[in-house]
């Protein structure tokens, strides 16, 4: 053989070699993956097109690359924030729930849930709804359990003393939707709750209308005791002068007496039955 055609088959050599090494590199690079802290490896089957149930966790993993692909799923805590208030949720804008009472007065919620993936059941998730859970099945479940719960209470109870009591069933009927398709609820908070000014103008105008009616019930009271009093004190001016009209009737001298107390202090009066005062005259 020539020294030039061992040359070209040197050269030939050396670049299957190259090329060998290359694919064998990318088969190599293509069939490891790592799954990422917090997240869970999912197993998609190309040629029978079907997920896997096998879950990969974090770390590194080999597969074949030819007939596998991996899907990463988050199973750390996620927050999701819907609100009106801007730069608070995680849309720009009024993205609160509008909901309406038991009495027909509407409501909008600022809402956050906390969840997570169950890392056991993320094969189950994707293959039911995808990757976009949060979009298909989170919010549209909140959004219901916040109306949903939100007609079974009246304007005033929401406002006041129940809120806590609504968080709770809010809570609960979404941890058993999500639950259904492998996402666990950490916690729902409701952030806000406005009403209309509507509302707000129909409860001053109760506060004054409950402030007129208290003051007039006090006035009556008042006019009530002040007749009471009136009442008794004519009651004992009437027995008084009855018992003094008895008296009266009883013992004239009584009367006299009555008569002189009445005369002018600086009158002097001496008192004398017919009797003396016929002794007094001489008389026989």
């Amino acid at each position: 053989m020539s020294t030039a055609k061992k040359s070209v088959a040197r050269a030939t050599v050396k670049a299957v070699l190259v090329v060998g090494l290359l694919i064998g590199f990318g088969l190599l690079n293509g069939a490891t993956v790592v799954v990422e802290v917090g997240h869970r490896g999912v197993l998609f089957d190309k040629l029978r097109k079907g997920t896997q149930q096998a879950i990969l966790g974090e770390g590194l993993h080999v597969v074949n690359p030819l007939t596998t692909t991996v899907y990463q799923l988050n199973v750390q805590t996620q927050t999701y924030t819907m609100s009106n208030a801007q730069q608070e949720g995680n849309v720009a804008g009024q993205d609160g729930i509008q909901a309406k009472t038991r009495d027909g007065q509407n409501v909008t919620v600022d809402v956050s849930l906390r969840y997570h993936c169950d890392p056991a059941q993320v094969s189950r998730l994707f293959q039911t709804v995808g990757l976009d859970y949060e979009q298909k099945v989170v919010l549209p479940s909140v959004r219901s359990a916040v109306r949903d719960i939100f007609t079974l209470h009246n304007a005033e109870s929401v406002y006041s003393e129940r809120r806590g009591e609504i968080a709770e069933a809010i809570t609960a009927k979404v941890t058993a939707e999500l639950a259904q398709r492998g996402l666990m609820v950490d916690d729902c908070l409701l952030r806000d709750i406005a009403f209309t000014d509507e509302y707000f103008a129909a409860i001053e105008n109760k506060q004054i209308e409950q402030q007129t009616a208290l003051r007039k019930q006090f006035e009556l009271e008042i006019a009530e005791r002040e007749a009471e009093v009136r009442k008794i004190r004519a009651q004992g001016e009437a027995t008084a002068n009855n018992i003094r009209g008895q008296a009266l009737k009883q013992n004239a001298k009584i009367v006299q007496y009555e008569y002189v107390r009445k005369i002018a202090p600086n009158v002097q009066a001496l008192l004398v039955n017919s009797t003396d005062l016929k002794r007094g005259a001489g008389a026989p």
